[in-house]
């Protein structure tokens, strides 16, 4: 999915809810203004966020193996967040001027943004937890193929040293820091790396 057609797409939505309050004959601007957001908001654009967070979510499930994927799903989350913040932008900016005198309209439409942002904070989640178990699963195949007995063993000499699994444990651990600092702050990255 372009970045740019979801853009398009909320720009063209735009447009057409400004054209269809401005042209609509005044005894149908509030029902053909509900029209358009049911085709807008319920039809399409929640569908497809909601998918393609869904279908990247399965993605890493099915591919546990592969933690590239960690940093990508958040760069995904990270794109999402900035098209709905658009969305809301949209709105404070053109959409509650138009709609304010259809409260029908207006409600219809701040319910289905509500409700938009609840799937895809769901979704998210889901999308999370498989990155999570994506990472712990990658740990326990480094410790279980790099670790061994000896290990454990301290030395003769007794000067502490870095086994193979320790090494690329941090490597792991170093890269995953870095793809998620680059896609997450603040609260969320806390969360996200005490889970």
């Amino acid at each position: 999915i372009r970045q740019d057609m979801i853009e398009e797409f909320i720009s063209i939505s735009k447009a057409s809810l400004t054209r269809c309050a401005l042209l609509s004959f005044p005894d149908q601007t509030a029902s053909n203004l509900k029209k358009l957001i049911k085709i807008f908001m319920n039809n399409n654009f929640s569908p497809l966020m909601t998918s393609f967070i869904k279908v990247c979510s399965n993605y890493i499930s099915q591919n546990q193996d592969d933690d590239h994927n960690i940093p990508k799903f958040l760069k995904i989350i990270m794109l999402i967040n900035s098209n709905i913040l658009s969305l809301e932008d949209v709105y404070i900016s053109t959409l509650k001027e138009i709609l304010r005198p259809y409260s029908d309209a207006h409600s219809l439409y701040l319910r289905q943004k509500d409700e938009l942002i609840e799937n895809l904070e769901k979704e998210t989640v889901i999308g999370l937890q498989a990155c999570i178990d994506c990472a712990k699963n990658h740990s326990l195949k480094i410790l279980s193929t790099q670790q061994k007995k000896s290990d454990f063993v301290i030395p003769e000499d007794s000067r502490p040293f870095i086994t193979e699994a320790c090494k690329q444990f941090c490597h792991f651990l170093k890269k995953m820091l870095n793809g998620i600092s680059d896609y997450i702050n603040g609260d969320n990255k806390v969360s996200f790396l005490t889970v």
